[in-house]
């Protein structure tokens, strides 16, 4: 999702949404963005999306809004030994 501007992954993520049951689980593999002002790979593929594509990694902040705008909860984040991080999520049931 990190080469997708906030626009194009609200989309991405409104279209799982739909075709998605109830309670499904979404787990995303990309970057999570610390936010310490220290040294993250992330932050390097950051300036890279910022200037060869329209996307950009993000914070848990930034998952966590964008997902809830999709309709699914951030339920956690969890680190891998790598730069990235899987991403969870719940879908949100409509009332």
């Amino acid at each position: 999702m990190h080469d997708w501007s906030d626009e194009d992954c609200l989309r991405i993520l409104k279209n799982i949404y739909a075709a998605a049951e109830p309670d499904t689980k979404l787990l995303v593999v990309d970057a999570v963005i610390g936010a310490r002002d220290e040294h993250e790979f992330g932050k390097i593929l950051d300036i890279q999306m910022l200037v060869h594509l329209h996307g950009k990694e993000r914070t848990q902040a930034e998952w966590k809004e964008l997902l809830h705008a999709a309709g699914f909860q951030l339920t956690r984040v969890v680190p891998t030994p790598s730069f990235a991080h899987v991403v969870e999520a719940v879908r949100i049931n409509a009332s």
